[in-house]
């Protein structure tokens, strides 16, 4: 069973409000290089739930928050990935749409991928603060984008699978939706937004 991550716009400022969230964009080992953009390490926290005893790692943020933060983290995405500037316009088009007032990421599954250590995420969030060798790191790392990154060049390799790795991809798995109409009316905006490529089908990368 793949480990995937969810990006979460919501009405609640409690990331375990499902019902008040709805999903805008799907990713499968990996936290997408943009969604990472959106948070910062502070966003990283860890909520009790009723089935386990065990905290479960979310990302939340406002909304308006996650804009400010990509604008502002444009340079520094254009000095380490060069090769990204075609993305950003349709990532702030996206983000444009957003209307609830929340944004949080269900990443609890690809926290598990890095053995449980979440200091791995949180030096990722930090990239974008204090770029380093061991943000970098880990940032490719929880991205996926560790065997597509030319560190010479700083530059990603053209690959139809780096798309998804920086974006993520529309979905249809994750539930509950608020009604089946916001249901189409959601995938059909960021399908728009952030199309995938057309020369193999997505399930070929995973």
């Amino acid at each position: 069973m793949a480990n995937r991550a969810y990006l979460l716009s919501s009405k609640s400022a409690d990331p375990q409000a499902l019902d008040q969230s709805t999903c805008l964009l799907e990713a499968t080992y990996a936290i997408p290089l943009f969604w990472m953009a959106l948070f910062s390490h502070d966003d990283l926290i860890n909520l009790a739930t009723d089935e386990t005893s065990a905290a479960i790692p979310y990302l939340a943020t406002t909304v308006a928050h996650a804009k400010q933060r990509f604008v502002a983290r444009n340079s520094c995405l254009l000095q380490y990935f060069v090769n990204v500037e075609s993305y950003i316009p349709q990532w702030q088009q996206l983000l444009s749409l957003v209307t609830d007032p929340y944004l949080c990421g269900q990443v609890a599954e690809i926290v598990a991928m890095t053995e449980g250590d979440e200091r791995t995420v949180a030096n990722a969030l930090a990239f974008f603060e204090k770029p380093n060798e061991l943000t970098l790191n880990a940032l490719l790392r929880v991205s996926g984008l560790r065997d597509y990154y030319n560190p010479e060049q700083r530059t990603l390799r053209t690959d139809p699978v780096v798309h998804y790795l920086i974006n993520g991809v529309k979905t249809a798995a994750w539930v509950p939706w608020r009604d089946p109409d916001e249901k189409t009316q959601s995938r059909q905006s960021v399908t728009a937004i952030i199309g995938a490529p057309q020369n193999k089908p997505w399930w070929k990368f995973w």
